[in-house]
């Protein structure tokens, strides 16, 4: 059996994680091993659990010489055919070590878009693409940021968009009760926010919109759901702008599907890079409308004015009146859900994702076995 050795910063709580999790427990006939440069996470259990080996390494800072040895001392005790490197900068850790093992099939699987980095960083990242097998992108955005911002060939290139199975099948009936657990009322308009609390993820600029939307539409509430280093500041925030019976923090939650039953609109209103959220793959199984900001792949799955709606970043007076809009139109809203899924049957279901990663794991094995 083909030995694959994933190699990732961490198992936390992630889109980037869940859809290697997913690839690793659903991808047959591999003996898999994940590898954790930094830390093991909260979604490492989950795997142990399935009997996949999990390693820590808590290497912190740029490369070394004596953590890059430790990778290939290791890497060679395994006798790995190929790694898996899930994000950019995990990758040059394990795409150097794996030359120096002699590990023949390398893999990088790049989840975001790729600007701002410093010139030596990009000449790095372009010279490996030239000893990397075959490079994976979540959208077309994030393919656009290798080839006209770092230089690497569009041909060394797959785009595979972020699957997900059908979460709706047997959650749908759960609507009322999770209505009941969060306090929220049954003729609520519920928001949902998804992502890790950092600034680029432009939770204030939600916020400022529901101010906005809150003067209109007093019974519209917003979940906002994950953590991460913004989360003090935008609970001062909400406090601030007297939000407190409007804005739940949830924190990182493990039962998205269950959280999803009980909300009416997804909104992604991130400020600097996406690959393709996740999230609105997750909505989008949910028959729920969409509204997200013009960066990275969000485009890609939300098409103006048919699953939702397009805005551009950082306006959040153009986010309120798009919230003010959809809750004044239940039929758009609920026609705009069912285009969501739509889209999501015809582009972003899981045996999709797992199928071309397959095809593209036998093409590069079938042309190293050619070579030997």
């Amino acid at each position: 059996m083909v030995k694959v050795c994933h190699i990732l910063d961490s198992l936390n709580i992630g889109g980037l994680e869940k859809i290697a999790i997913d690839i690793i427990l659903n991808l047959k006939g591999y003996d898999h091993q994940v590898w954790c440069l930094k830390e093991k996470g909260e979604l490492a259990a989950e795997l142990v659990a399935k009997g996949i080996p999990v390693r820590e390494f808590n290497f912190t800072g740029g490369l070394s010489i004596v953590s890059i040895s430790r990778l290939v001392k290791e890497l060679k005790k395994e006798h790995f055919t190929a790694i898996h490197c899930h994000g950019l900068f995990p990758s040059i850790w394990a795409r150097v070590a794996a030359i120096l093992a002699g590990i023949p099939v390398r893999i990088v699987h790049c989840h975001s878009t790729y600007y701002g980095l410093w010139f030596k960083e990009r000449i790095k990242l372009r010279w490996l693409s030239y000893y990397t097998t075959a490079i994976i992108t979540v959208s077309e955005a994030v393919k656009k940021s290798l080839t006209e911002y770092i230089g690497i060939s569009a041909s060394r290139i797959t785009v595979v968009y972020n699957g997900l199975e059908d979460i709706a099948v047997q959650k749908i009936d759960n609507r009322d009760k999770v209505r009941v657990m969060l306090g929220l009322a049954p003729d609520d308009f519920v928001i949902c926010c998804l992502g890790r609390l950092v600034q680029m993820k432009g939770h204030r600029y939600l916020i400022e919109a529901l101010s906005e939307v809150r003067k209109r539409q007093v019974r519209c509430k917003c979940l906002i759901i994950g953590d991460g280093p913004e989360k003090q500041k935008i609970e001062q925030q909400v406090k601030a702008m007297g939000l407190d019976d409007a804005v739940k923090l949830l924190g990182a939650r493990r039962d998205i599907p269950e959280l999803l039953s009980a909300v009416d609109l997804a909104v992604v209103p991130s400020i600097l890079k996406e690959g393709l959220p996740l999230v609105l793959v997750e909505a989008s199984v949910m028959s729920l409308p969409l509204v997200a900001t013009d960066i990275g792949g969000s485009p890609e799955i939300v098409k103006d004015g048919l699953n939702g709606f397009i805005v551009e970043p950082k306006d959040a007076q153009a986010l309120a009146e798009k919230i003010i809009y959809l809750i004044e139109h239940p039929g758009v809203c609920r026609e705009m859900g069912q285009q969501a899924r739509g889209i999501w049957q015809a582009k972003f279901k899981k045996t999709d994702m797992l199928g071309k990663i397959e095809k593209i794991y036998s093409s590069a094995l079938n042309n190293f076995a050619s070579k030997v």
